[in-house]
């Protein structure tokens, strides 16, 4: 948990973005990542892992971009049926972001996507892994609806926040179950493509 919250210190510290105001046809690269706090049918509430989100965004307007999402998700330390656990999960999630503020150095941002990904139940160690494992391991269906900023150090580089409902459920499995619902607060670096 320590290797994570050094890295997400890292990237609060160190912050990449636009120093200018998004045109249409501008392109961005983002790196962010943070832990999820929230509830699962598996894990109750608490922290239920940690993810990191690479991220392409294309402004098809001014004010408006479409950002593709790729996201790693990962948790251990949990009980499955009495054995130490971990998931791993990966996503693909297009999402609409749309800016309320577009200014030089700030912008202000609402976002909203809906992506499919994967996600695996495993014994950590050399635990022996039941029929439950296997159940909950499948295909996943993620939502997100959340309020962001990026601040602009420079006309390349900032820093963006963001903090999103999440609710994550496996679409796969005989018995569907709520994977993740909760806030995933992401503190990202930024670079501007073009």
């Amino acid at each position: 948990m320590l290797k994570h919250l050094l890295t997400l210190l890292f990237l609060f510290t160190f912050s990449l973005n636009v120093k200018a105001q998004s045109n249409t046809q501008d392109m961005k690269l983002s790196l962010s990542g943070a832990p999820l706090i929230g509830s699962s049918d598996e894990l109750g509430t608490t922290i239920n892992g940690t993810f990191l989100k690479t991220s392409f965004g294309y402004y098809i307007s001014n004010s408006t971009s479409i950002e593709i999402s790729f996201v790693y998700a990962f948790y251990k330390d949990f009980m499955i049926d009495n054995i130490d656990a971990q998931y791993q999960s990966y996503a693909f999630v297009p999402s609409l972001r749309t800016h309320i503020v577009n200014k030089s150095s700030f912008r202000l941002f609402g976002e909203a996507g809906f992506g499919l990904g994967a996600i695996e139940y495993q014994p950590q160690g050399s635990g022996f892994e039941t029929e439950t494992f296997r159940r909950l391991s499948g295909g996943i269906s993620i939502f997100s609806l959340g309020l962001g900023a990026n601040y602009n150090f420079n006309s390349r580089f900032g820093m963006e926040i963001l903090i999103p409902y999440i609710r994550t459920n496996n679409i796969t499995s005989g018995n569907r179950n709520l994977i993740y619902s909760g806030l995933g607060p992401t503190i990202g670096l930024t670079f501007n493509l073009r």
